[in-house]
């Protein structure tokens, strides 16, 4: 049977089970959707379905509140109101996954005389290559500083002559303690740089700075943990990210040295600084941080700590923030890394406060950061491109430590082979998804051979098919969204005839969803609606669900910020889950018995979520997996199940963490472990004019 065909059949027998099964699932927000709808539609009242539809607009059901968004949209239109467009362009840039949203923003943004696409600034690429990065940039725009990850090393990149000067000398990347910058600033005048310098043997982050003119000597301003995010307009404070065992803080430190005046502080964990910068007039300071609940948020402060405002609504994550050179715009970070709703945004700003509403910068901002500003108000940003490939690396089976170096398996589809990854029952091939011409597509790679042949294609922003995994006799597990249920169907992988097919009601992400070693359990982690949540922290149910029956069996309950992958969570034996779980600032490993029970924690993570949010099982059940992102490299761990520090092993240069591990299979033998991983390549860009009519209002 033809993949096209198979997508037919598949979509008629969803259809004809989707009444029953579109009933079971549709939740609170599809109800208050439709309710909204009708006061549109039928009541014609506008004013009550413009306030339903801005609510809903913040639903974490992300294809909800992409279609309130679209409604919103329509309702301003009947009003003649000029939001309409930028209610539009919302969709195409925070929900781009939603394809059918998406492609009606796009029409109704084509009717009012656009393309259908926002229109983004320039930008100029200027530094490519290995080492290309930035923490942060010169006023003049001709440098940047940044930490040589091969060395520890401070160093400054001269983008007219492509040249580096190397600014400290007592780097350690290993072996040995390390010892390396951890993030850097230039001063208002050009003629300094502060940094935060790290050794192993303090664990922690120390103030320095280095001066420009000739002095070969740095200063430490500060014996503790403080790391620099910006200087003063006078040069005469650095304002700086602090805390100690007990507090997270923000901070200004005298630039001569001294001891830090703390204008906000929180018990630790509370709220951890990620970006600060200070306002041109030196008032105010903008800072994103990570709140205990896991969610990022971006405040405006005071320079005397007394008074403070929200950045931006709730809705809008904030992960990085620089204020404009003119003193008119905030720009800032929103969205995870490298997803298609990491936007660049900017908001108007007065007297400390922000003025209207956010306007997009740029779309689809994916592994992009902050560098900062020039002083002629040109926005310079890093940009790390990920590529990814299928690696296959030698296992203790005993251990789970890595026996060999990862060597990369796919000879097609180079950067961009991914997704899930399962050993065919031989154990001699793998399956993964891989891109070819711009067509993913699923593909089986013999390893002795080097032959690969195409299963199916996935077109692109379909709910599938996707796939769950291999059954001993060779035929695979099949899944394909219809609505509001999940279809699933055990196919021939040389015909894709179907033998069996079992539908049951849709979860998001199935691709991340546990799914048992017999392929007939789902593990699912849903929030339990019944309590609520405290900020980002709510309570979980862990659900077993039957493919056969379609029945929910509750596993265990726990409380969280946020839970990982559990593509791989389920032990050789079937009886136990494993996850992630993040929780105020750490993320823990957790074991729950498949049974049902109380979960334990075996491994809790303290340094910021580098542990990787994907386990994976040594095949005799007593190891899990995970990755581990270092500065500069990344490491395979390898936590007993019993409790104990974890085994580590070292990964080559080139994966760093950012792009491994998010898909892994151990072996049928237990002698192999195939992940995703790959490098990066790391790019600075500058967009000349990012407030093209700001620099024309300064310069009249």
């Amino acid at each position: 049977m033809r993949i096209d065909t198979w997508f037919t059949a598949l979509a008629v027998g969803a259809l004809l089970a989707a009444p029953a099964m579109a009933a079971q699932a549709q939740d609170k927000a599809e109800v208050a959707l439709r309710a909204a709808m009708e006061k549109e539609t039928v009541e014609g009242n506008l004013k009550a379905a413009i306030e339903e539809y801005k609510k809903l607009a913040q639903n974490t059901n992300k294809a909800v509140a992409a279609r309130a968004l679209v409604q919103l949209g329509e309702c301003y239109e009947k009003q003649g109101n000029v939001d309409a467009r930028k209610t539009y362009e919302l969709v195409l840039s925070r929900f781009g996954d939603q394809t059918e949203a998406v492609g009606q923003a796009r029409a109704r943004l084509a009717k009012l005389g656009g393309d259908g696409a926002a229109t983004q600034p320039a930008t100029r690429l200027v530094w490519a290559g290995s080492k290309a990065d930035g923490d942060s940039v010169s006023p003049d725009g001709r440098y940047l500083s940044y930490t040589d990850w091969d060395t520890g090393n401070l160093v400054l990149h001269d983008i007219v002559s492509d040249t580096d000067g190397v600014l400290t000398a007592n780097g350690n990347m290993g072996p040995g303690p390390e010892a390396f910058a951890d993030g850097s600033v230039f001063s208002r005048d050009g003629k300094q740089v502060a940094y935060a310098w790290y050794d192993d043997t303090t664990k922690r982050d120390e103030p320095w700075v280095a001066d420009l003119n000739g002095d070969p000597h740095q200063r430490r301003l500060f014996d503790g943990d403080a790391s620099p995010d910006d200087w003063s307009p006078d040069g005469k404070w650095i304002v700086v990210s602090a805390g100690d065992e007990h507090t997270d803080q923000v901070a200004i430190l005298p630039a001569q040295g001294g001891t830090p005046r703390v204008l906000k502080s929180w018990p630790a964990g509370g709220r951890r600084i990620l970006s600060a910068s200070f306002s041109p007039d030196g008032k105010y300071i903008v800072y994103a941080g990570r709140m205990a609940d896991g969610s990022h948020r971006g405040y405006i402060l005071s320079a005397d700590g007394k008074s403070e405002i929200a950045l931006a609504p709730e809705s809008f994550d904030t992960h990085d923030a620089k204020w404009s050179p003119d003193g008119s715009r905030i720009v800032w970070v929103s969205g995870e890394p490298a997803t298609a709703s990491r936007v660049l945004w900017a908001i108007r700003v007065a007297n400390g406060k922000p003025v209207g509403e956010p306007d997009q910068l740029i779309a689809n901002f994916g592994n992009s950061f902050l560098t900062g500003f020039a002083r002629d108000g040109s926005l310079f940003y890093g940009a790390s491109l990920p590529e990814s490939d299928i690696y296959l690396a030698g296992l203790d089976p005993a251990t789970g430590k890595l026996t060999s170096l990862p060597k990369r398996v796919n000879e097609h589809g180079l950067g961009s082979s991914n997704g899930r990854i399962a050993w065919l029952p031989d154990g001699k091939s793998l399956s993964f998804w891989s891109t070819r011409e711009g067509r993913p597509a699923l593909v089986v790679h013999t390893l002795a051979t080097g032959e690969e042949r195409e299963l199916w294609e996935q077109p692109t922003g379909a709910g599938g098919p996707g796939y769950a995994g291999w059954f001993p006799d060779g035929s695979v597990m099949a899944w394909q969204r219809n609505a509001q249920s999940l279809v699933y169907r055990r196919l021939d992988s040389r015909t894709l005839e179907a033998r069996a097919t079992w539908t049951v009601p849709f979860v998001p992400s199935p691709g991340r969803t546990g799914i048992s070693r017999d392929l007939m359990t789902m593990f699912i982690p849903q929030k339990d609606e019944a309590v609520p949540c405290e900020g980002r922290i709510c309570t979980y149910v862990m659900l077993a669900r039957d493919l056969q029956t379609g029945r929910d069996r509750e596993i265990c309950r726990f409380t969280a910020g946020a839970v990982g992958s559990l593509s791989r969570s389920i032990s050789p034996d079937g009886r136990e889950l494993a996850f992630t779980m993040d929780y105020q600032g750490h993320r823990s490993v957790m074991i729950a018995p498949t049974a049902g029970g109380t979960p334990r924690e075996i491994y809790r993570d303290e340094s910021g979520y580098r542990l990787g949010d994907t386990l994976d099982w040594t095949q005799d059940g007593s190891h899990l997996l995970a990755f581990y992102a270092e500065p500069g490299r990344g490491e395979l761990w390898s936590f007993p199940v019993k409790g104990g520090p974890p085994e580590k092993s070292a990964l080559q240069e080139g994966f760093q963490g950012l792009n491994i591990g998010l898909n892994t299979a151990v072996s049928p033998d237990g002698t192999q472990f195939a992940f995703v991983g790959g490098g990066r390549k790391p790019q600075v860009w500058v967009m000349p004019s990012p407030f093209p009519s700001a620099k024309t209002a300064a310069a009249r």
